[in-house]
């Protein structure tokens, strides 16, 4: 049993130095990020999961966004891609940085993402789900078992439509429900 538990694992590497040093992760964690309104958590969210796809190439990720549009987690992933800022990407997708809305940006993106690199072929390996594609922890859970991905993300847990009036309650049996899904 002692060897053949060095052959099976439900663990993975993270990419990220301090928690694979400890063991890495196990498929059946949930694991949180708390906040407050722009304190990187989206950021350091989408940073993770792009770490696990670096470090496992076989991997697949669903990030759900409750909040924000599709569109707004992609500019953020372009500045993975090119040498941009968040800043100045927002700026040329409102049309208002000429210098950028010329075709530099758009160019850039195609060019970074038409090569071959453990970066884009991670990004290739994310499927966004937008606000408005789901609500609740049954519409998750729907959406993964369609999927199959290694890993998935939630961004915004709280936004979730629970049906208890109860909020913490509400909460507390969608984690059961989500941690049910996690297991199958």
């Amino acid at each position: 049993d002692m060897k053949n538990s060095l052959d099976k694992t439900n663990g993975f590497r993270t990419g990220i130095i301090a928690i694979d040093d400890k063991g890495g992760w196990y498929k059946s964690n949930i694991v949180s990020y708390f906040g407050d309104t722009g304190s990187l958590k989206t950021y350091i969210s989408l940073h993770v999961c792009i770490e696990i796809l670096l470090a496992n190439p076989t991997f697949t990720c669903i990030y759900f966004e409750k909040e924000m549009p599709v569109a707004d987690v992609a500019r953020r992933l372009i500045t993975r891609i090119t040498p941009y800022t968040l800043s100045e990407v927002m700026m040329a997708s409102m049309g208002s940085d000429k210098h950028i809305m010329s075709g530099y940006l758009k160019t850039e993106i195609d060019d970074a993402m038409a090569a071959k690199n453990p970066l884009t072929d991670a990004f290739h390996r994310i499927k966004i789900i937008g606000p408005n594609d789901f609500n609740t922890a049954t519409d998750i859970h729907k959406i993964v078992m369609k999927y199959k991905p290694d890993i998935w993300c939630i961004d915004y847990l709280s936004l979730i439509e629970t049906n208890d009036s109860d909020s913490n309650r509400g909460v507390s049996n969608m984690l059961k429900q989500l941690k049910t899904t996690v297991h199958q």
